[in-house]
């Protein structure tokens, strides 16, 4: 599984982000998963001038992240991706 800190506040660590990520989005803790990796640094993008949205506030232009590599150890838990495309994880 691959995780992007949402919402990433400069006062807190990118691993810290992650794990309360994770936490919202499907309720798993950092002592639910392992850290496998992560990149080394932020990864940058800009976004295409006509996906800017000019009307919202404030304009975005691009983002940056930086992704971690989670496994689940624990067993007995369920595996997170059933199969199914629709899933959002």
């Amino acid at each position: 599984m691959a995780i992007s800190p949402g919402g990433h506040q400069c006062k807190r660590d990118a691993t810290t982000s992650t794990f309360r990520e994770l936490y919202e989005e499907i309720g798993l803790t950092a002592g639910d998963v392992d850290i496998v990796a992560c990149t080394r640094g932020w990864l940058r993008y800009r976004l295409p001038r006509r996906m800017i949205r000019t009307h919202s506030r404030p304009v975005c232009i691009g983002q940056k992240q930086k992704w971690f590599l989670l496994k689940n150890p624990l067993p007995g838990k369920p595996n997170l991706y059933d199969g199914n495309p629709n899933t959002r994880i």
